[in-house]
């Protein structure tokens, strides 16, 4: 049973609505940017979750919200902007991203992209749309991505240099979600992230693998995403099947995870 998508028509009036008001910007202890935006979207999204499902548990970014309960085995994830610092400066890479786990596992997805003007939707088995479209991801090669990959703010320091010596081009986006639609569209080759949460990465992974793509943990299994283990180590995502053994080496040595 779909409980995200009958939400999905009020969230996103209420993103196009929020996102036309003032900025306000203050920092948070570890010193990242949250602005009255953020919030203003997280309480709008956890009002109507807990209006229409009000026995159900909920965990959000800002504030490090996490509403409990006893009596379902239902997990609302959300990030009520990611990437924002981008969407402060105003950069078209940021989003809002939400999830829905039932029995330990991602079964619906809603992702915003608005400076894109796409919305992505997955639900477990139904595939992806996007603007309310099938979406099918492009082909491409590893050469015709240029060998493209995608680092983390964690594993850049660790990895830049060496992934260039190798000849291959290293992006990086201060957005989780970004990043990772690229990899969707297939114009990166790889998204390789370490030390980070379930709510960053969680709902937009999931649509990724929805679409064909591959979401793996460091042992290169596919990850399994739970709410009673919101850290996540480790996580790569790619649209291909394989992964040069070198690569697959550099990204799993000691001294970067």
């Amino acid at each position: 049973m779909q409980q995200l998508f009958p939400l999905v028509p009020a969230i996103q009036a209420a993103i196009s609505y929020l996102l036309d008001q003032e900025v306000f910007v203050r920092r948070k202890p570890d010193g990242t940017p949250v602005s009255n935006i953020d919030i203003d979207i997280q309480n709008a999204i956890v009002g109507l979750i807990s209006e229409n499902y009000p026995n159900d548990n909920i965990i959000a970014e800002e504030k490090d919200l996490v509403i409990a309960s006893e009596t379902s085995n239902r997990y609302w994830v959300l990030d009520p902007i990611d990437g924002t610092e981008n969407f402060i400066l105003g950069k078209k890479e940021f989003s809002i991203s939400l999830g829905l786990i039932e029995e330990g596992h991602f079964t619906e997805a809603f992702l915003a992209f608005p400076a894109l003007k796409e919305n992505y939707y997955a639900a477990r088995g139904r595939g992806v749309l996007c603007n309310g479209k099938m979406f099918r991801p492009p082909r491409a090669t590893l050469q015709e991505m240029g060998k493209d990959i995608i680092l983390c703010s964690r594993a850049k320091p660790r990895l830049e240099s060496l992934l260039q010596e190798r000849g291959y081009h290293v992006q990086f986006f201060k957005c989780a979600t970004y990043a990772l639609l690229m990899v969707m569209k297939r114009r990166s080759y790889l998204y390789f992230t370490i030390n980070t949460k379930l709510y960053d990465i969680g709902p937009m992974a999931f649509i990724v693998s929805e679409s064909g793509g591959h979401v793996l943990d460091r042992g290169w299994k596919e990850l399994n995403f739970s709410p009673e283990a919101p850290d996540i180590p480790c996580m790569a995502a790619m649209m291909n099947d394989t992964v040069p053994g070198s690569l697959y080496s550099l990204l799993h040595s000691d001294a970067v995870i």
